[in-house]
């Protein structure tokens, strides 16, 4: 038994719109689900990238507070020591190195051995030979210059050039005055130290290294040869440079070797260094890569068994649809008249030939009222809104045809414009509402007066127009229509219970006496109706106080 998608195929070939929605709903599923798979692969790969920064960040910051808390501790071993050192004692080196060797609790936190320096930095007593000599100089100033204890200096001590640490005190008299350095030194690489940091690593093959910015040393690293060695100058790292200048955080960086890495980078808490924890991109990103190629491993089987429902279902479910399809195109071609197709099944199928059914219904009745519509629209176009009276549009249209038939028949044409005297008065004392009243019962008024052919257009606030197309005595018939709008107009309105008075001034133009264009009429017009409103203005003489 074949599929009727191959039979469609053989028949029709990429015209059968079985065909062409199988392939379609192929494709939109195709890409559906690229689309769906690049945003869930985008949201996946970034959170699996960002898990791995902060556990990164988090790995860092747990290893610098270790740090941290490894200095600090030794740091009040030497505020106590300091604080209880009894001041004379350093003038006697016997009795010095007892006091030291007393203090038996140093050997934990600093097993190289205590020291005690002259204030001018010589070595007075020493309870072991791995400390150094004498502090230098300028490491000597820093530590009688801090209130606290601080890391004295580095060196290498003893036979095995070991890498070690010195941090120092100064003990003061009553006065102040520093009389004395207390220091205790330990290896670097001691268990309750810096070890950890040695043998810690990031990733596969990255590491954590601690770094002095003051001193641009590098003070211990799990890549081992970099103990006590010189930073990365200035320029060469630039997430480093970042680092001295105070900055924190987790950030993509070019190594010194060239090789791209992720460097998360924290303060040792109590000290100017910051620890680095780094690892290779390619490593730090690997997880999210993981994600990527188990979602298109996902994504390409759901495609695959996506497919095969497709298939297997259209071409159960396309036999009434095709025949909906046909009867449309026949209709669409005009071999059959629009009508309701037939349901010939109950399903979801057969819903869409109801709703084709209904929308086919619905189309008709909003196919009437559109024409409907578009008959209110086209009136809105050329009517007033408020008096439904033409409007300045409309008026200028008809005034042309009426121009070019008087021209044309060797015709008259008169044109009248009217001005209200005395409107604006009653929108400042009863409201444009009132306003409005009054400008509807002008427009009743006077199109009461008129004949069918002539045209009353309002041409914009109390202004209207009339067109009296070919008057059989133009003049005389301007004047009786004139005459006949302000007796009209003059009457007395009533607007809900109150009489309201109106005046109205016109100007008369003729064609072709006073001119034969539309623009000379309506200059005329306009000039000879501002003439009848100063001349009733003079008739009514000046204001009474």
């Amino acid at each position: 038994m074949q599929f009727p998608f191959w039979k469609m195929v053989r028949q029709f070939g990429g015209r059968s719109i079985y065909v062409r929605l199988t392939l379609g709903a192929l494709v939109v599923m195709a890409v559906s689900t690229g689309v769906r798979l690049l945003f869930v692969i985008t949201v996946l790969s970034h959170d699996v990238s960002e898990m791995g920064r902060t556990n990164q960040l988090s790995t860092a910051t747990y290893i610098a507070k270790d740090v941290g808390a490894g200095l600090e501790t030794r740091r009040e071993f030497l505020r106590l020591a300091a604080r209880h050192f009894p001041i004379g004692v350093q003038d006697s080196p016997e009795q010095s190195k007892r006091w030291l060797e007393g203090n038996v609790s140093y050997r934990l936190l600093f097993p190289a051995g205590l020291a005690l320096y002259a204030a001018a930095g010589q070595t007075i007593a020493a309870t072991s030979g791995q400390l150094p000599d004498a502090i230098g100089q300028t490491w000597l100033q820093r530590v009688i210059d801090s209130p606290g204890p601080i890391v004295a200096q580095f060196y290498r001590s003893g036979a095995e050039a070991t890498p070690s640490l010195l941090m120092a005190m100064a003990i003061r008299d009553e006065a102040g005055r520093a009389v004395a350095v207390i220091g205790g030194a330990t290896a670097l690489l001691e268990q309750n130290f810096l070890k950890p940091v040695y043998e810690q690593t990031i990733g596969e093959t990255g590491g954590v290294l601690v770094i002095d910015p003051v001193a641009n040393q590098i003070i211990v690293s799990s890549n081992h040869p970099q103990i006590l060695a010189p930073a990365a100058a200035p320029g060469i790292n630039a997430l480093h440079d970042k680092a001295r200048a105070g900055w924190r955080g987790i950030d993509e960086t070019t190594a010194a070797s060239g090789r791209r890495v992720l460097s998360a980078i924290v303060s040792i808490p109590g000290s100017d260094w910051f620890l680095v924890a780094h690892q290779p991109l390619d490593q730090a990103y690997r997880p999210a890569e993981r994600v990527k190629k188990n979602m298109l491993i996902i994504a390409a089987f759901y495609v695959v068994i996506a497919a095969g429902v497709i298939y297997v279902t259209l071409g159960y479910l396309f036999g009434p649809l095709i025949e909906a399809a046909q009867h449309l195109h026949a209709m669409a071609r005009k071999e059959e008249s629009v009508d309701f197709l037939p349901v010939r099944r109950h399903d979801e199928i057969g819903e869409i030939v109801t709703g084709f059914n209904s929308l086919l219904a619905t189309l008709r009745d909003k196919e009437e009222q559109l024409r409907e519509n578009e008959a209110a629209m086209k009136h809105m176009a050329y009517h007033d809104a408020l008096t439904g009276l033409p409007n300045v549009a409309l008026f200028r249209d008809r005034l042309t045809q009426s121009l070019g038939y008087a021209q044309r028949s060797n015709g008259s044409l008169a044109l009248l414009y009217l001005d209200l005297d005395g409107f604006k008065p009653i929108n400042d004392r009863h409201g444009h509402s009132a306003g409005d009243a009054v400008l509807r019962e002008v427009a009743r008024r006077v199109s009461a007066l008129l004949r069918r052919n002539d045209t009353f257009a309002r041409i914009g606030g109390d202004e209207f127009a009339v067109i009296l197309a070919d008057p059989e005595d133009a003049e005389n018939q301007a004047e009786i229509v004139a005459d006949k709008c302000r007796t009209a107009i003059r009457r007395p309105i009533d607007i809900g219970g109150m009489e309201i008075s109106v005046g109205v001034s016109i100007g008369i133009a003729h064609f072709p006496g006073d001119g034969t264009t539309e623009a000379d009429l309506l200059d005329r017009a306009d000039s000879a109706m501002y003439r009848a409103k100063r001349a009733a203005r003079s008739l009514e003489g000046p204001a009474s106080p």
